[in-house]
């Protein structure tokens, strides 16, 4: 699974966990961590699907503004790439991995920017150089 996130808005994660799930209403605790410098985020988010036996859904809120862990608003710095893992628990306040209960997914994550910017063609000249064989 490879979610794609963008920075300051919200992301519905999409996912299925429920086939995983061993305990009663779990709380999920959602662990990001960054693929190049090793960094964590830790937060909790509730399961906002209404049709649990076919798919979860969680609101991931990227802000650059004020965060929150327990509802799912974070900051993921640098852009690129993330891994996560979803954990369920009977804990509604653990943000602690160690403390977690079992493991339901690992996936990866990208995180871009708001103004990705791409090279284009913008009508330039092209001129090729090529190499003749003498006579």
């Amino acid at each position: 699974m490879m979610f794609v996130i963008t920075k300051n808005t919200n992301t519905n994660l999409i996912c299925t966990l429920q086939e995983k799930v061993t305990i009663t209403s779990p709380y999920y605790l959602f662990v990001f961590t960054n693929d190049v410098t090793d960094v964590s985020v830790t937060f909790l988010q509730s399961n906002i699907s209404t049709h649990q036996e076919r798919y979860d859904e969680f609101i991931l809120t990227e802000t650059s503004g004020t965060i929150n862990y327990s509802s799912g608003t974070i900051e993921l710095l640098p852009l690129g790439s993330w891994t996560y893992k979803i954990y369920e628990q009977a804990s509604s306040t653990n943000l602690i991995e160690a403390n977690a209960g079992n493991l339901l997914e690992i996936g990866m994550a990208k995180v871009i920017g708001t103004n990705e910017s791409y090279s284009t063609y913008n009508g330039q000249d092209i001129t090729y150089k090529v190499h003749e064989r003498n006579q």
